[in-house]
């Protein structure tokens, strides 16, 4: 499921052992249900879908500011979501926690999001990480985050 339907982080290997776990009996259906959204969470994520800006011309950055139970997920499938516009090197959706903010990164490979978002206060991997930002509200931590965009573009 990491490798997005065959489309990242992919090698000869990815498919040999897909094979082998058809071959041994693996419910696609079942794997298809488990990655479905309910019809409020999927309409959230458009939500943060509609709300996107480009930073520096290569950073998709969204968020919707309305509390739901599905928002954390809706973050993160619309962040992987961002991804697939043009140019985009790295996307950041942002969604409301009790006392806070959230937000997902997602990285097309070229962009480490786990140092920008440790320099948010939370972690992840270099293709996929999130923080959380208590005291703080949603204008602010987007804030927080261009600021941080500009010193990563400065750097490069």
């Amino acid at each position: 499921m990491d490798t997005k339907r065959f489309t990242f982080s992919t090698s000869d290997r990815t498919f040999r052992i897909a094979a082998q776990l058809m071959e041994a009996g693996a419910d696609q259906a079942l794997l298809r249900e488990l990655f479905t959204d309910k019809l409020e969470v999927m309409l959230y994520r458009a939500r943060i879908l509609q709300n996107v800006e480009l930073a520096f011309g290569r950073f998709a950055v969204a968020g919707y500011d309305e509390p739901m139970d599905g928002a954390r997920v809706a973050a993160s499938r619309a962040a992987d979501t961002l991804l697939e516009i043009a140019g985009v090197a790295a996307s950041f959706a942002f969604y409301p926690l009790d006392g806070g903010v959230g937000v997902s990164a997602r990285s097309a490979g070229s962009v480490n999001v786990h140092r920008i978002m440790e320099k948010m206060g939370g972690g992840g991997h270099f293709s996929v990480a999130a923080a959380q930002l208590k005291g703080v509200t949603m204008r602010e931590a987007h804030s927080q985050l261009l600021e941080i965009l500009k010193e990563e573009q400065e750097e490069e």
